[in-house]
C-alpha cells in the first residue's frame, strides 16, 4: 500500500513538472543571446513581476499550455523581472505589464506587445513568426563581436528577404524597421549608393508610404533594374494608377515580388 502510495505521489508530480515545463526559460538574456546567436533562433523575452495579475493568468494560459509544446524548440525564451532587471526593462520601454517582446539574436525587436491580449494572439504571432536561419555567427567580427559593414548588409538583405515572405503585418513591418536601420547606416559610410538607397525606397513603399516612395523612386533611378519596377508598380497600384501599374508589372517575373502585387 505504501509503495502504491510513493508511485501514485511520484505520477502526480511527474505530470505537474509536464505541465509547468511546456515553456524553457534561459537563466538570463545574456545567455538567451548566446544560445540564440549558436542555434539561428529567435528569443522570445516575458516581462513580469511578482506583484502583476495579469502576468500569473498570462503564465497558466500561455506559458504553461501544452500549446506552447510546438514552440519549445523553435525559439529562445527568456523571463525578466520588471523590478530587478529595470535597467533592460526601461531600455525597451515597458509601461504595461506583462510585456512580450520577439528579438533577434543581437537584439533588433521585431515585435512587441504590452499588456496581456489573451493566448490565441500571442500563438498567432509565434506561429506566423518566420524560420530564422540568420548567421549572426558567422557576421560578428573581432573580440568585441561586432557587425562590420557588409555584416549591416548581409542582415539588412536578409530582414528584407523575410519582410517580403511574411503575411502577417505586424512582423512585417518589424522586420522592415530593422533592415532599414541597417540600410541607414550603411548609406551614411558610403557615397551615393544608388542600390542601397533602392533597397530603403522599396522598404519604406512596403511599409505603405507609397505616394511618397513613388517620388523618391522617380528621382533616384530610371526604371531599368526588376526592384526598380517592383517599386513602380506596387506604387501605382496602391495609387490606383492601372495603366502605370500595368507598364511596370510586366518587367516584374520574380516570385517574391509577384506574390505580393497579386496578393
Amino acid at each position: 500500500m505504501f509503495r502504491q502510495s510513493l508511485l501514485i505521489t511520484f505520477q502526480l508530480l511527474f505530470v505537474h513538472s509536464l505541465t509547468q515545463a511546456q515553456t524553457h526559460w534561459e537563466a538570463s538574456l545574456v545567455s538567451a543571446q548566446q544560445k540564440a546567436i549558436e542555434e539561428q533562433k529567435l528569443i522570445i523575452i516575458d516581462i513580469d513581476a511578482e506583484w502583476c495579475k495579469p502576468c500569473k493568468v498570462m503564465n497558466k494560459e500561455l506559458w504553461e499550455s501544452e500549446d506552447m509544446k510546438a514552440y519549445s524548440y523553435q525559439f529562445i525564451f527568456v523571463r525578466l523581472d520588471f523590478e530587478k532587471d529595470r535597467g533592460l526593462t526601461n531600455r525597451v520601454g515597458v509601461s504595461a505589464l506583462p510585456s512580450v517582446l520577439v528579438t533577434d539574436p543581437i537584439g533588433n525587436t521585431i515585435w512587441s506587445q504590452q499588456g496581456y491580449r489573451g493566448k490565441a494572439h500571442y500563438l498567432s504571432i509565434f506561429k506566423a513568426l518566420p524560420p530564422y536561419k540568420v548567421p549572426i555567427k558567422q557576421l560578428l567580427i573581432g573580440n568585441n563581436n561586432q557587425l562590420d559593414i557588409e555584416g549591416w548588409k548581409t542582415i539588412a538583405n536578409l530582414y528584407q528577404t523575410l519582410a517580403l515572405s511574411s503575411s502577417h503585418e505586424e512582423i512585417r513591418l518589424g522586420l522592415l524597421k530593422i533592415s532599414s536601420a541597417y540600410y541607414e547606416e550603411i548609406d551614411k559610410k558610403t557615397d551615393d549608393d544608388v542600390n542601397i538607397k533602392t533597397q530603403l525606397i522599396l522598404n519604406e513603399a512596403m511599409e505603405g508610404n507609397h505616394k511618397r516612395s513613388l517620388k523618391k523612386i522617380e528621382r533616384l533611378a530610371p526604371p531599368e533594374s526588376e526592384t526598380v519596377h517592383f517599386i513602380y508598380a506596387l506604387c501605382h497600384l496602391h495609387l490606383g494608377n492601372q495603366q502605370a501599374y500595368s507598364e511596370h508589372v510586366e518587367k516584374v517575373i520574380s516570385d517574391k515580388y509577384l506574390s505580393i502585387l497579386f496578393n
